[in-house]
């Protein structure tokens, strides 16, 4: 017996998995300051700039960071936030690299990153957000699929519910206390798909910074709470008033943290209360508001095209927006900017009036939410330009001897498709009620942008972009930017792993070999297009 299914099947499986970061991101988060210092025999210091022989961010080493806590800080960490989804800060003492820092702030940080933590219990069972046809199929047959199951509906050999993603903050007990320099850093996981390379952040901003756009330093190390068994993570460089100032001439701007998933980037109006769950002030909080923030938005939402195509240069730095989708697009981020409106900073410069764009959180980045074939121009990350619904063709054949009940299950994915007239896959995007989004999906950041997708409808913006995605293309595919990288971490990680038994090897590799195919399967994809195809 043969069994074949149409290409709207990786397309439901991917809608899926967007699903998951959506359906977290989009709860209410609230960050609450938390002294919790009655475990701890820590004296008050004056703040401290702690150096060290070994940098921070330096990529050529492992970096060992040990939290020393009281023994059940991590359970009251998740507990706390499984009950009041409050992240809060708890006091402990940090040493990096044979560096101790003491009154350190530690919390829990990210939004879909988390869910596996704080559902621990009933994270792979419990998804009910999945269409029931996908979390009906048993998971014994996912071995007999071709295509990867969605994240979360199959358990991972790496166990990432007991590896929570935090943020480290050196003064959140100790003012001005810092450590290189940084007064905080990100400590991140492999997001929402478990990945156990961890490699898509620092290879997507190492692409960010070839192409001249900032980007957070990175660097891998080994965690681990007291002496309980370390961890891999990596460690991301925060976006702060010392960002600002490392790159930018003029720091005295205000620094702006989208932290709605799913922002349109609409003007809802003058009152500057409306905005206070989609944007974060990180600078200059006595000597600005989000004035300068919303005049922009209402821009954007409300002029007329030829008033926008005259005036956007006064206000946004047009050379690094357009760079910045560029490399976006190329590396398949959709969590970012033009994809789930998320995942982004601006910073608005006092001299030039201008905003730029600065990146973020690149976790999910490298095909993690889209396909190698994802388009050109963020109309359909899951197939080539112009298709639009997916389309019969070139059908994927599974394993006739597959038990009867994996068959079963996956003859009714078969028989899933999108609705007459394309869109989603059933039970995915905009529902009874619901406003559909541009493309049709759902109100909730599934690729509308209006400052992106205002941009991209101009044809003098498109053309500064499609110059940006050759220019881009050239220096990351054409000349080979990722592979050496990938080769040159992989080497430092696998000698790190071999003397300390970090993380299971194989896993590692499996993860290697899929980052190197996407890389390939991405550059054949955009060889096949007009505007990249003749860059050799």
């Amino acid at each position: 017996m043969s069994l074949t299914m149409k290409r709207h099947y990786p397309l439901l499986l991917t809608f899926a998995g967007l699903l998951l970061i959506l359906l977290v991101g989009l709860g209410s988060m609230q960050i609450v300051a938390y002294a919790d210092r009655d475990q701890l025999d820590a004296t008050p210091v004056n703040g401290t700039n702690y150096e060290n022989s070994i940098a921070l961010f330096d990529e050529t080493a492992v970096h060992e960071i040990q939290i020393i806590a009281p023994a059940d800080t991590q359970q009251r960490m998740i507990r706390t936030y499984q009950q009041t989804e409050a992240k809060d800060y708890f006091g402990v003492d940090v040493i990096i690299d044979g560096v101790r820092i003491d009154n350190v702030g530690i919390r829990l940080k990210g939004n879909a990153s988390l869910m596996s933590v704080a559902n621990a219990d009933d994270f792979f069972g419990g998804l009910a957000f999945f269409p029931p046809e996908l979390r009906e199929v048993p998971q014994h047959c996912w071995a007999f699929s071709p295509i990867p199951p969605p994240p979360g509906l199959v358990e991972s050999d790496v166990d990432e519910t007991s590896k929570p993603p935090y943020l480290i903050k050196f003064d959140a007990f100790v003012p001005g206390q810092t450590y290189q320099g940084q007064s905080e850093i990100a400590v991140r996981t492999s997001g929402v798909a478990v990945d156990a390379a961890q490699m898509q952040e620092p290879l997507t901003n190492y692409a960010l910074n070839q192409a001249g756009i900032p980007a957070s330093e990175t660097a891998y190390i080994s965690l681990r709470f007291n002496d309980d068994a370390p961890q891999l993570y990596t460690i991301a460089e925060v976006l702060d008033q010392a960002y600002i100032d490392k790159h930018f001439p003029d720091s005295s701007g205000v620094l702006y943290k989208v932290v709605e998933v799913g922002n349109d980037f609409t003007y809802l109006g003058d009152d500057l209360t409306l905005y206070v769950n989609i944007f974060e002030q990180k600078t200059a909080v006595n000597q600005a508001d989000l004035t300068p923030l919303t005049q922009f938005m209402k821009f954007v939402t409300e002029s007329d095209d030829e008033t926008f195509a005259r005036e956007l240069e006064n206000r946004l730095d047009l050379d690094a927006f357009a760079t910045y989708l560029a490399v976006e697009n190329l590396l398949v981020n959709f969590d970012s900017l033009a994809g789930m409106g998320n995942n982004y900073y601006l910073y608005y410069s006092e001299n030039s009036r201008q905003f730029t764009i600065l990146a973020w959180d690149a976790n999910e980045s490298l095909g993690k939410l889209g396909a190698a074939t994802f388009d050109l121009y963020w109309t359909d990350r899951f197939a080539g330009p112009g298709v639009g619904p997916p389309q019969p063709a070139d059908d994927i054949v599974l394993d006739a001897n597959m038990p009867t009940e994996c068959i079963e299950a996956f003859e009714k994915l078969a028989n899933l498709g999108p609705p007459p007239g394309g869109g989603p896959p059933p039970g995915v995007g905009a529902q009874a009620g619901e406003p559909p989004l541009a493309d049709g999906s759902g109100p909730f950041g599934d690729g509308r942008h209006i400052l992106k997708d205002r941009f991209l409808a101009n044809a003098d913006f498109r053309t500064l972009y499609d110059s940006k995605l050759q220019t881009v293309y050239e220096q990351v595919f054409v000349n080979e930017l990722l592979l050496p990288q990938i080769e040159t971490y992989t080497m430092l990680l696998t000698s790190y792993n071999i003397e300390n038994a970090l993380f299971d090897q194989n896993e590692f590799d499996l993860a290697i070999q899929n980052m190197e195919n996407f890389i390939r399967d991405r550059q054949e994809y955009l060889q096949s297009t007009d505007l990249l195809g003749a860059i050799r």
